[in-house]
């Protein structure tokens, strides 16, 4: 399975305790270790940056706004837009100032006149997207250029290209969601454990994977993602997948515990 990050979930570690509980509330080991590995999934999901902010305020920016204002901020780190008129006089090279025509060789960009080198005007939202992704480092952030390195394209282009690349974000995060669905299609019997993510994050769950290796006692799940941020620890760091696996760990304890009180407690009342 090839994966820009990728962990294992088993039962090392946990001890024979879960074991016994799964068996007491009539699931086997198999099936405690993919509701462990479901757990942990959501777990990563949550810690993974974006992390998630409180209930939106009315009137506040939405997720998507949210998102095109992060988009743009990192394309801004290698162009600049200028108006549309202004930037059609650039690429003819000439614009008409009081009925003359005069030469257009310099630009303002962030604050300072820079000379314009042809070869840094990008006509067309491919153009601009390319030059984005040739400045994205293996850990999926954005190099950013000085100003008279940067490249210049029509305003109206750029934000284009924004709301297209606002639709990458949380790419990370929606790879755990789909790894995390891809194990939970594997739960059987009743109460299964269940992810929870809205759009912008579900989005992006075809870059998540999942494998069951093995089974009963043996039982290994793997999860993975594709997620090009996820190939350094800046999205999600090892001490976050730690305390993934121990709030999952727990979450699976609680629940077998819950199901064999109340097993006990409906096995007295029927007496």
């Amino acid at each position: 399975m090839s994966a820009a990050r990728m962990f294992n979930v088993d039962m090392g570690g946990i001890g024979v305790s879960l074991d016994v509980l799964a068996s007491k509330v009539g699931e086997t080991t198999e099936q405690a270790t993919v509701r462990f590995a479901v757990g942990v999934a959501r777990g990563v999901m949550n810690a993974t940056s974006p992390k998630k902010g409180g209930k939106r305020a009315k009137g506040a920016p939405t997720d998507m706004q949210k998102n095109k204002g992060k988009a743009a901020a990192q394309m801004r780190k290698v162009v600049e837009s200028v108006e549309p008129k202004y930037f059609t006089a650039i690429k003819k090279g000439r614009r008409r100032v009081e009925g003359k025509m005069v030469k257009v060789t310099s630009a303002k960009i962030g604050g300072r006149w820079v000379k314009i080198d042809p070869r840094k005007i990008l006509d067309g939202d491919r153009a601009v997207w390319q030059a984005v992704e040739d400045h994205r480092g293996s850990n999926g952030k954005t190099r950013a250029l000085r100003g008279s390195e940067k490249y210049i394209c029509s305003r109206t282009v750029f934000n284009r290209v924004a709301t297209k690349r606002s639709r990458l974000w949380g790419a990370a995060k929606g790879s755990w969601y789909g790894a995390g669905i891809a194990a939970m299609r594997r739960q059987r019997g009743l109460d299964r454990l269940n992810i929870k993510a809205p759009a912008w994050i579900k989005n992006h769950a075809r870059k998540g994977q999942s494998r069951q290796i093995g089974k009963d006692h043996n039982t290994e799940v793997v999860l993975g993602s594709r997620a090009v941020s996820l190939r350094s620890n800046g999205a999600l760091s090892v001490g976050d997948i730690n305390t993934a696996i121990k709030i999952a760990r727990k979450g699976v304890f609680q629940y077998y515990s819950k199901r064999l009180r109340a097993m006990k407690i409906k096995g007295k009342g029927g007496k």
